[in-house]
C-alpha cells in the first residue's frame, strides 16, 4: 500500500516531467534566428549545424579571432 511519501515522490516526478517538456517545446526566440552582434537572418544551414549559434558565421569568426589574439595566439 503507497504511503504519504511515495505519493510526494510521484507528485514530485510529474512535475519534473512537465517542467522539462515545457523546456524542450520553449522556442528560442529572435536571438536564434538573428545575429546578436550584426542583426542579420542567422543562416538555416548555420541554426541547424549549430541549434545554439547566437552569431552568424562572419561575427563568431571575428569573435575567435579576437580571442585569439587576446591569448596571444595569433
Amino acid at each position: 500500500m503507497p504511503d504519504y511519501m511515495d505519493h510526494v515522490q510521484e507528485l514530485q516526478a510529474e512535475s519534473l516531467a512537465r517542467h522539462v517538456d515545457a523546456a524542450r517545446l520553449k522556442s528560442g526566440g529572435a536571438a536564434v534566428l538573428v545575429c546578436v552582434d550584426c542583426d542579420r537572418l542567422i543562416p538555416a544551414e548555420r541554426r541547424a549545424a549549430h541549434p545554439t549559434a547566437l552569431r552568424c558565421v562572419h561575427c563568431q569568426s571575428l569573435l575567435e579571432a579576437n580571442a585569439r589574439h587576446y591569448r596571444g595566439q595569433a
